[in-house]
């Protein structure tokens, strides 16, 4: 027995409230089920060793015992049974039996209700009577349910329970729990009371019969597709029909259950559960590779076609994997590593009506090379019998870095080369020198390590008839500068002399170094001795060259990339926390994601400062909304683009276009229009141990919600039911005292209670089972500049995993719109 962990705060009813014992042959519930408890502390954790009290109140009915104490979970148990003696047969006026058991611990107490149905002595009948469901005035038979997954009926099904009462009903049964089975795993149908919200004193799941017999369960729907099910009337909890106790069922088994469609949302997120960044031996069949779709509020997409596909093909054998995703979203996909995975692979599951969604595994060979690289000494000329100007370099790695001392094998085809096998060297370099061969042509050089091939074309010309050359001069050219991925305005020119002046028909290489490409990599003297190329910038900015060569001679252009100006459209502008596109508002964090706003590459980025303000400049970089100068936090390098974080002034008024004004010295000005809304309610997310983003929440006891790590230093931390948790979110809009931007919350808020807080409606949940946070207060958060920290309690009956998603949603002051709800997160929610 443990021993008893912290205080009782809280009894609530786990299982058995609301049964109806009957001996008839077509009732299932012919002896009491146990009913049990749940005790938890203040913070909403079980509690473990507590000794529960269990008192018959009321009726007769005979305990396992009067005490029993809670295990790990917090839940205490107790059995029930029959008096010795106690008549089966109505008498009199008396249908039914009811005995109230109470269970106590710490002041904190609930009452079960349970009816013992008499049988009639003069008929097969039980004294208590279920009436046909009904939904909306209509015979529950003749419905077909249809609603959006996550979302709760408005109308409810409805029973009623009454007593025989002398073959005559007239009176009615309270206490009597209804509830759902279903026939599948998902999707699901369960029973809440109006408004989504569990029933008060029912086994979680279910609803009780009112004081007229009455019981109105709502239907909350969950996952996607189609399934049946039951409706049970004074049972308890079942996985299926089969195994259920109860009263009455409706349908009458084996008749199939009722049916409905759970109606899956948009697709909007393809996610990866399992067999993601797996290591194997060619020819392994590794884990399978399972991915979710789920809809923006997280609930699972079913019945969408995918594709797959392998970079590079063939890298890997796909096997019985599923095109189209299930009732709970999934597919799933079996690989064999081929040879051609020996440098790693890709496997891709994307919607095929919308590729953009889409969730990609990497898989790597273990030991085996990961790339082989092209250095440099691609696409060279030479005359023929005479040696190309630059060796050819291949770079081999793996998943460690470059791969010294590994033999590549070189295979050529018109020309002789230094070596046909070559070692790396300690970058990973293997190289070898090519001269022409005796015939003018095209020819080729592959280099070969283990399964990665790369191969090197060149060209043979024929020997020049006129003079010797003496020189390589640069006629025009030189230090240009184009944008990113212009061409250079003018061609680079070389001229080719010898003593008795210019050189036609000479074959001059070029190479180049840096951000830059070139037309060709080499070209034949005009008969002023001139070639020339053209040259186009890159995708990165700064400083290249263009070197041409002739045996013995070089000359080097100097050139430079310079960036384009800020790129920036309506979508380039994004919640910082939730990275939500246009989800903007006053005071809140937002990010400008967009080419262009770096003129010199990566020195221009910066981190947030570690205290103090944001600064409204940096490195010559400004940006304004409606003519407000906008504090930035960060410049850094996003996955595709340069990023800004930076806080949208307080003082820019909500509106449908806003102009904002970005400014990037030396590299032009840009302006979009954009939407600046009341309020845009993102949630801040940290990455976890298993790859994952979950919101940032904080416990009670000011340590951070977490899944845990790999050793003791990172234990599991998940948040408790019934426990207070802080989260911090972005654009919650306004506050009393009012917020200023750039501003922190005044220090002695907490000693003066000044808070600034958030003067809208303010809601948070577990979308699709109508479950919502209690308490929930927001305040502009201590120390931080543009975030919020929203404070709210779990329900008792919040969902338990690693992965319960959950929303904020906010209604502005004086609002009469619906809440804004800010895309789903997750929490880890234990016990």
């Amino acid at each position: 027995m443990s021993a008893q962990t912290s205080a009782v705060a809280s009894l609530t009813v786990q299982s058995g409230n609301g049964q109806v014992l009957c001996l008839l042959l077509s009732c299932t519930l012919q002896a009491w089920q146990p009913i049990s408890v749940l005790a938890t502390d203040v913070h909403g954790n079980p509690v473990a060793g507590a000794t529960v009290t269990w008192t018959v109140t009321g009726g007769q009915i005979d305990l396992g015992s009067t005490t029993s104490v809670t295990g790990l979970n917090g839940i205490a148990t107790q059995t029930l049974t029959l008096p010795p003696g106690t008549s089966i047969f109505e008498f009199g006026s008396t249908d039914y039996l009811v005995a109230t058991i109470q269970a106590s611990s710490n002041n904190s107490s609930v009452t079960f209700t349970e009816t013992d149905s008499l049988l009639s002595a003069t008929s097969q009948t039980t004294g208590v009577q279920v009436s046909t469901p009904t939904f909306g005035g209509q015979a529950l038979s003749t419905v077909t349910f249809n609603a959006n997954a996550g979302s709760t009926l408005t109308t409810p099904i409805q029973v009623q329970v009454t007593g025989l009462n002398g073959l005559s009903l007239s009176d009615t049964v309270p206490n009597v729990s209804v509830r759902i089975v279903n026939e599948q795993s998902s999707p699901t149908l369960t029973c809440a009371s109006q408004g989504g919200y569990p029933y008060p004193g029912a086994d979680p799941g279910s609803v009780l019969t009112n004081s007229q017999g009455i019981a109105d369960c709502y239907p909350v729907f969950t996952g996607s597709g189609s399934g049946t099910f039951y409706l049970i009337v004074g049972g308890v909890a079942a996985s299926d029909i089969t195994t259920a106790y109860y009263l009455e069922t409706f349908p009458v088994p084996p008749a199939g259950g009722y049916p409905f469609t759970s109606v899956p949302g948009t697709p909007a997120v393809f996610q990866i559960v399992s067999g993601n960044n797996q290591v194997g031996s060619i020819g392994q069949q590794l884990n399978p590779l399972v991915a979710k779709l789920i809809d923006a509020a997280g609930n699972p997409v079913q019945g969408q076609t995918v594709i797959w596909t392998v970079v590079p093909a063939g890298a890997v054998a796909l096997t019985n994997g599923n095109t189209v995703t299930d009732n709970n979203g999934e597919v799933s996909q079996t690989v064999t590593l081929d040879l051609l995975a020996s440098a790693g692979c890709t496997i891709t599951v994307a919607l095929q009506s919308n590729p953009s969604i889409s969730a990609t595994f990497q898989e790597t060979v273990q030991g085996t090379l990961t790339a082989m690289n092209k250095i440099s000494g691609d696409r060279q000329t030479a005359q023929v019998a005479t040696a190309f100007a630059a060796p050819l370099v291949v770079q081999v790695v793996n998943a460690s870095g470059p791969v010294q001392n590994y033999p590549v094998q070189f295979q050529a085809s018109g020309v002789i080369l230094s070596a046909t096998t070559a070692g790396t060297n300690a970058n990973g370099y293997a190289s070898v020198n090519a001269t022409a061969g005796t015939i003018a042509g095209t020819a080729t050089v592959k280099a070969v390590a283990g399964a990665l091939t790369q191969t090197f074309n060149l060209t043979i010309t024929t020997t020049p008839t006129g003079p010797t050359p003496n020189g390589l001069v640069i006629v025009s050219g030189s230090n240009q500068s184009a944008q990113l991925g212009a061409e250079f305005s003018q061609p680079l020119v070389v001229q080719v002399n010898s003593s008795s002046g210019p050189v036609s028909g000479y074959t001059v290489n070029f190479s180049t170094s840096g951000p830059v490409t070139i037309s060709t990599t080499s070209g034949t003297t005009n008969s002023s001795g001139q070639v020339s190329v053209n040259a186009t910038a890159g995708s990165a900015s700064g400083s290249a060259t263009v070197t041409a060569s002739i045996s013995g001679y070089q000359a080097t252009f100097n050139l430079t990339v310079a960036p384009l100006g800020p790129q920036i459209t309506a979508s380039s502008f994004l919640n910082a926390a939730s990275r939500q596109v246009g989800a903007l508002s006053p005071c809140s964090l937002a990010i400008i994601s967009a080419p262009g706003l770096t003129p010199d590459g990566t020195a221009d980025y910066t981190l947030a400062p570690i205290t103090g303000r944001y600064p409204k400049t940096v490195n010559h970089l400004t940006v304004t909304f409606g003519g407000i100068p906008a504090p930035i936090a960060s410049v850094a390098m996003g996955a595709t683009n340069p990023e800004i974080t930076l806080q949208v002034p307080c003082e820019v008024v909500p509106a449908s276009s806003v102009p904002v004004v970005v400014n990037v010295n030396g590299g032009g000005t840009a302006t979009a229009n954009i939407p600046i809304s009341a309020v845009s309610p993102g949630i801040f997310q940290q990455v976890m141990s298993d790859g994952v983003s979950r919101a940032v929440a904080v416990r009670s006891d000011g340590t951070f919600a977490d899944i845990g790590g790999t050793d003791s230093y990172d234990p599991d931390n998940p948040v408790r039911l019934n426990e207070v948790v802080r989260f911090y979110v972005t654009g919650l809009g306004v506050t009393l005292p009012v917020s200023v931007t750039d501003t922190l919350e005044d220090p002695n808020s907490y000693i003066y209670n000044v808070q600034n807080n958030v003067i809208g409606t303010l809601q948070a949940g577990f979308p699709g089972t109508g479950i919502l946070l209690q308490n929930v207060t927001a305040h502009q958060a201590p120390g931080l500049i543009g975030v919020y920290e929203v404070q709210a309690a779990v329900p008792l009956n919040a969902p338990t995993n690693n992965n319960v998603p959950f929303y904020i949603a906010i209604t502005p002051a004086g609002s009469s719109a619906a809440p804004t709800q800010s895309p789903s997160s997750i929490i880890p929610i234990g016990q």
